[in-house]
């Protein structure tokens, strides 16, 4: 009899690289339509009375535009399952997404609780890690818990560590930090972490710069506690009055195949003083170059284009005239390879979406010879 082969596997493994695929394109269309909906309610903002419920709600968009730029991102860094760069973050938001996509995957008889407050947690690390970090612990909390059921909670505080205090944390050094905790307690109180489930996430949270320890509880079978170095600053964006942003009267070519971002910032730049010549054929900006190579100071243009990439748009007009610095806009910085760019003179890269006060203090520091 003929073995029937298994093609399950693979065909599961050919569906998981399709939604990775996928994931990416629908983040750059999303990313495209984040940066359109900001710069227009960023441009709003200068044309409504201060104080007013107008200016109001357009922050609250500002605001919300702002994070779901943040959710798209790491989400993509998490789909990819890669650690990605690690950044300045909040670690309140990313504890909470993680916890969203974790509260799905909970057996009926574990209930999940959460103690992680709105108050800005800083640290030094890179999304995807974070979101790993969290989700293992969980997961590693949900099998000791799953025979018997019970509680799982999960908190986030700031904490001081003190070297000469009785229960202090070996290995860390005094100063502040941001504490995440993970707590079991089974519904008879006769569950336990399994042995391995310490040295299995450590690497991950040394690399974050960082220590974890368990102790028991009071009322709980175990917790876990991670310890990150709090920064002293946070950069999280907020929104920017126009009014501050820096101006210009130099000539930009900007290319990019949405019509909504190349209106927006065409419409923007040109309040600010620029004169922007926008294209959304990145063949016919090129060749409009090529009649006229002194017509533009600047070029700011995206990668993922469908006739012509940035970089290839970048190369050509190095070719032409290469001291003209060049902006590349992209949603996908890992994808890009460094020693290409370099090679297409590329002067500063723009991850999308960025508050349009970002952009313009960008594109002065380039014009200015800062970058």
């Amino acid at each position: 009899m003929e073995k029937k082969i298994n093609n399950e596997p693979l065909a599961r493994l050919d569906k998981l690289e399709a939604v990775t695929a996928l994931a990416g394109g629908l983040a750059h269309d999303f990313n495209n339509l984040l940066w359109a909906i900001a710069g227009y309610a960023e441009m709003a903002l200068e044309d409504v009375s201060s104080g007013g419920e107008a200016e109001d709600n357009l922050k609250q968009i500002l605001k919300a535009a702002n994070r779901a730029r943040s959710l798209v991102r790491d989400f993509l860094t998490f789909s990819r399952e890669t650690e990605g760069q690690k950044g300045r973050l909040d670690l309140t938001p990313l504890v909470k997404e993680s916890l969203k996509l974790l509260r799905a995957a909970l057996p009926a008889g574990i209930e999940l609780r959460q103690e992680v407050s709105d108050q800005e947690c800083p640290v030094w690390v890179s999304p995807a890690g974070i979101h790993h970090l969290v989700i293992s612990l969980c997961l590693k909390a949900v099998e000791a818990l799953k025979k018997e059921g019970g509680i799982l909670t999960v908190a986030l505080a700031g904490c001081e560590i003190d070297p000469s205090a009785p229960d202090r944390v070996f290995g860390l050094d005094y100063g502040q930090y941001i504490r995440l905790s993970v707590a079991g307690a089974s519904a008879r109180g006769a569950s336990s972490p399994p042995t391995e489930s310490l040295e299995a996430v450590k690497e991950m949270v040394l690399d974050q710069g960082g220590e974890i320890t368990q102790q028991p509880a009071p009322g709980q079978t175990w917790t876990w506690h991670v310890f990150l170095p709090r920064l002293a600053e946070s950069r999280i964006e907020t929104a920017e009055a126009g009014a501050a942003w820096p101006r210009g009267t130099e000539r930009i070519l900007y290319v990019d195949d949405e019509d909504l971002l190349v209106d927006m910032h065409a419409r923007l730049l040109s309040h600010l003083g620029y004169r922007v010549s926008g294209f959304t054929d990145g063949r016919q900006a090129l060749e409009v170059f090529r009649a006229d190579p002194n017509r533009f100071d600047l070029v700011m243009t995206d990668q993922i284009m469908p006739r012509l990439s940035g970089l290839s748009l970048a190369a050509g007009i190095k070719a032409i005239k290469p001291d003209l610095p060049v902006i590349l806009c992209t949603g996908f910085m890992d994808d890009l390879d460094q020693t290409e760019i370099r090679a297409a003179g590329i002067r500063a890269l723009l991850t999308k979406p960025l508050l349009m006060g970002r952009v313009a203090q960008l594109i002065r520091d380039v014009l200015d010879g800062k970058i």
